[in-house]
């Protein structure tokens, strides 16, 4: 019987509030976390900026390497805990018997910008750190393991892409293009 199971989870968003169990790592070795390289440009030129803006996210801490570190601590444990959370619905599956038969995507809504172009956090800025998100697909037997795909692709082909794999193609009226194609 076909059947289909969507899963969203809030994190990682604010309030970037982790449990000790994935935080103590990444608050413990805080200082050696990234740091863009980008944090103090001076974004002269920038169509992003008005100058009350950058002022506002000076005053607020954001050019500061160690805030930086901390807000990346924060955003890693919660990344880790919907690792966790991923790996047991994985495991359901497999507890089930269901792992063969059924499609598995993961992907995200945006990015996060963690302190990148002077500051930024959140999504609210079209840059790449905000806009690049990952895509996971996973259909034993179907898609092999490690399978990398180099093109640029969208959101927009994902439902193209689901339905191309479960056989639903011919009923696709969407502007997207499944990435089959791409991954076979």
């Amino acid at each position: 019987q076909p059947w289909i199971l969507t899963v969203s989870y809030h994190h990682p968003h604010p309030p970037m509030m982790a449990i000790e169990k994935y935080l103590d790592y990444y608050w413990t070795n805080r200082d050696q976390l990234f740091v863009p390289p980008n944090l103090l440009d001076p974004l002269d030129n920038s169509g992003y900026y008005r100058r009350s803006e950058l002022k506002y996210l000076e005053g607020k801490g954001y050019l500061v390497p160690s805030n930086i570190q901390e807000w990346t601590a924060l955003y890693y444990a919660l990344v880790e805990e919907i690792d966790d959370l991923i790996g047991e619905l994985l495991s359901q599956l497999d507890r089930f018997g269901a792992t063969d038969d059924t499609l598995v995507v993961f992907t995200s809504d945006h990015g996060e910008m963690l302190g990148a172009h002077h500051g930024l956090r959140g999504k609210a800025k079209f840059f790449e750190e905000a806009t690049r998100v990952p895509l996971f697909l996973r259909f034993p037997g179907r898609i092999e393991p490690g399978v990398v795909v180099d093109e640029p692709v969208s959101h927009l082909d994902l439902f193209s892409t689901v339905l191309d794999y479960v056989e639903a193609g011919a009923s696709d009226t969407s502007d997207g293009s499944s990435l089959r194609r791409f991954i076979e």
